[in-house]
């Protein structure tokens, strides 16, 4: 079947994109089809959202009912990591932010691929109707949607 033809192919592209060695930290890996199955074109989106909701945590969620890895991926040699607890994000200085990349794989190819960067306000703590407010308080929070289609 295609996931266990594929998932090899994609830890062989982790594993040659990032390059790591034992000695460095591992690559961790989460995954939204271990919490919720097979969720086809809405894989991507549903990673988003996953990311979206690490980031707000400050970590990254466990692999709920991953069991087994695929016999045909080589975790140790490539330091892959699959998560089975949660895990913080580690310390990171002012001026670092922590990035997580989506990938998304269907039969017919990559449906969703992005790297998404935490947001790090600046001294500007609010915007009320489109106006920073004097730079420096809070009177409401607003929020945005963004719609993609």
């Amino acid at each position: 079947d295609a996931e266990r033809d594929g998932d090899p192919i994609e830890a062989n592209c982790l594993d040659r994109f990032f390059n790591r060695s034992n000695l460095d930290p591992p690559v961790l890996l989460g995954s939204i089809k271990s919490n919720l199955g097979h969720t086809a074109g809405a894989a991507g989106v549903l990673s988003l959202i996953k990311v979206a909701m690490c980031m707000y945590h400050r970590g990254i969620t466990a692999n709920m009912q991953f069991t087994s890895l695929n016999p045909k991926i080589d975790a140790q040699k490539y330091n892959l990591h699959i998560l089975q607890n949660f895990v913080s994000f580690p310390s990171v200085s002012n001026n670092e932010k922590i990035a997580i990349g989506v990938n998304s794989f269907e039969t017919v190819g990559s449906t969703t691929h992005s790297i998404i960067k935490e947001y790090q306000p600046i001294n500007k703590t609010s915007i009320e109707n489109g106006h920073i407010n004097d730079g420096n308080h809070i009177k409401s929070k607003q929020y945005f949607m963004f719609i993609f289609s």
